[in-house]
């Protein structure tokens, strides 16, 4: 898994390296949500006398969640930084591929996944020890959207948020919510199914949305730091030199270690609202769906909502 053009992807994350990693990670899943079940995924060394923050994953459109799961590493990270994961899918549309209903007001006979998210979350805390001061939902692309809209839904339920190439809807008067939720847009300046820069009226670009959250939550001070980030793994296409100074280039790119090289921005919005932090991290020259193998994405965010006190 390293080269990603939209999330078609499935083929590739689901490599033989996968399955085998798959076939131990997925081993102890519990599906909880009765007739549309999302999977459940505990610390290998869950102890119910402790509470673990709850990371709530929301895949892109024509995606899933256990692409998402391999997408962001979460398997692999959970077993670094003790965390419950909770998995669900989307709906099917007319052509067969699951999306979430993201965009406000719900309209009448619409799929509502608002609620059915937070009945999740719910039933969540009911059977394990969560910790409801730690609930996050990291959602991609359609995810992301659908990450502001539960933020917009809900009063306490989430300490933050983090959007990957999503972003807020436009009509900010349908966003309900009168608490404080920590932010975190990610979103690469390359991206061309959802632009850096907005080009559609109902959306907000990336630097709109969080900006739109940082006045939501009251904050005071603004601080941008270029180049403060290594979370893309960058792609290189050495060309092959022949005789005579011809050139040739390989077939398609290969990607090596890019050394921690920090091609990403950090764009923090600060001194806000009962300890909320809000921040965008612009990935230069990140697609739609860069590749983040290695960079601990996750362990990333939460390193940035732990720093804000939320």
């Amino acid at each position: 898994m390293r080269t990603f053009s939209n999330f078609s992807f499935l083929a590739l994350l689901l490599s033989s390296v996968a399955l085998v990693q798959s076939a131990t990670a997925w081993s102890a899943m519990v599906y909880l949500g009765k007739d549309r079940p999302a999977a459940v995924k505990l610390p290998s060394s869950y102890d119910p006398a402790k509470s673990y923050p709850l990371l709530v994953l929301l895949h892109g459109y024509s995606s899933g969640a256990m692409e998402t799961i391999y997408y962001l590493e979460a398997d692999l990270q959970q077993s670094q930084s003790e965390f419950i994961i909770l998995a669900p899918n989307g709906t099917l549309n007319a052509e067969g591929l699951r999306f979430w209903n993201a965009a406000p007001p719900q309209q009448p006979g619409a799929v509502n996944d608002s609620a059915y998210l937070q009945n999740l979350i719910t039933e969540v805390k009911e059977r394990f020890k969560v910790d409801s001061k730690k609930v996050y939902a990291f959602g991609i692309s359609n995810g992301g959207f659908m990450a502001y809209r539960l933020a917009c839904d809900t009063e306490g339920v989430f300490a933050g948020i983090v959007s990957i190439a999503g972003a807020m809807f436009a009509n900010t008067s349908l966003c309900q919510s009168k608490t404080p939720v920590s932010v975190l847009q990610i979103h690469g300046t390359a991206d061309n199914i959802v632009p850096f820069v907005s080009k559609r009226p109902e959306t907000l670009g990336a630097f709109e949305s969080s900006q739109t959250w940082s006045q939501h939550n009251g904050c005071g001070n603004f601080q941008e730091q270029p180049a403060a980030l290594d979370l893309m793994l960058q792609p290189e296409i050495p060309g092959i030199v022949l005789g005579g100074g011809a050139y040739q280039g390989p077939e398609g790119p290969v990607i090596t270690d890019d050394q921690g090289a920090r091609e990403t921005d950090q764009l923090v919005w600060s001194e806000c609202a009962q300890s909320t932090k809000v921040g965008l991290w612009r990935v230069n020259g990140g697609s739609h769906v860069p590749d983040y193998t290695g960079k601990n994405l996750i362990g990333q965010a939460l390193e940035f909502f732990s720093t804000s006190g939320r």
